[in-house]
């Protein structure tokens, strides 16, 4: 999302210090996510097409021409399954890749993490397994984007799995490439009929970027089941986090949105709890 340009500063003006032009810089970017929502909205004549089997995968979202109002409604979490304790990790083991939908193993009901390359998909599955990095860990971590470029499913010891889904924007790769593996994961998003919830992670330091939210404007439209998980909280100075968090919130329109840091624990034990749900519910 593009930064407004600052006015020059005139003689005598007292200058912004640090914290006011991040917080005057979150709250243009909210503005602008809700008025472009506003304006695709009132322009969008069409009613919203139904689910079905026989659809092609949509256009990538970065070819998108506008931003469309995102997800508003936030899931409700199934009953806590019997038997497991609150917080524990996640018990989860690596099932296979696939190229292709139809190709992934069967497991029961699917939760499927989702974001944009480098945001932290692969820390986030090791935290919610309880893995560390190196030689433990459950999906490899990198400093490279693009990394993820399969179907990538986990199995729950409890019955469901996980499936981790390419990322989308930047990647040391070609466009043709990157349109490839976008469009391998919108036709899972699709036509999965296994899919109880997408994880849609946002980089709580970056904030909301365009195709963060069209791609979930995109979901919207189809009715799927969202909650945006905040990332990286632990890299965003305590004196203007909740401030950022709110900012993220205002622009992904949620009513609730979910802070974790696979670094340092927060809000894992949490989302553990609620994907636990949704995987054997």
């Amino acid at each position: 999302m593009s930064e407004q340009p600052q006015s020059a500063q005139h003689e005598g003006d007292v200058p912004l210090t640090p914290r006011q032009k991040r917080r005057a810089k979150q709250v243009q970017q909210a503005r602008a996510a809700r008025e472009a929502s506003r304006a695709a909205k009132n322009k969008s004549e069409t009613p919203t097409p139904q689910r079905t089997n026989d659809r092609t995968p949509s256009e990538p979202v970065h070819d998108s021409p506008t931003r469309p109002m995102a997800v508003r409604k936030t899931t409700a979490q199934p009953p806590y399954p019997e038997g497991a304790k609150a917080g524990e990790a996640l018990r989860l083991t690596f099932a296979g890749s696939a190229e292709a939908v139809e190709q992934l193993p069967e497991g029961g009901h699917e939760v499927a993490v989702i974001g944009r390359s480098n945001v932290g998909k692969s820390s986030l599955l090791n935290a919610l397994a309880g893995r560390s990095q190196g030689k433990n860990e459950l999906a490899h971590t990198s400093s490279a984007p693009g990394r993820t470029r399969l179907l990538n499913a986990f199995s729950h010891e409890g019955g469901g799995q996980l499936v981790d889904l390419p990322g989308y924007g930047y990647a040391k790769t070609s466009k043709a490439e990157r349109e490839r593996w976008h469009h391998r994961m919108l036709a899972y998003l699709e036509h999965r009929k296994q899919l109880a919830l997408i994880l849609s992670l946002i980089d709580g330091k970056v904030g909301p970027t365009e195709d963060d939210l069209r791609q979930l404007a995109w979901m919207r439209q189809r009715s799927l089941p969202v909650i945006v998980v905040i990332t990286k909280v632990d890299k965003v100075p305590a004196t203007w986090r909740q401030d950022q968090i709110e900012a993220i919130r205002q622009a992904c329109e949620m009513d609730l949105v979910h802070p974790i840091s696979s670094h340092s624990g927060l809000g894992i034990k949490d989302l553990r709890d609620q994907v636990r749900g949704f995987l054997v519910a």
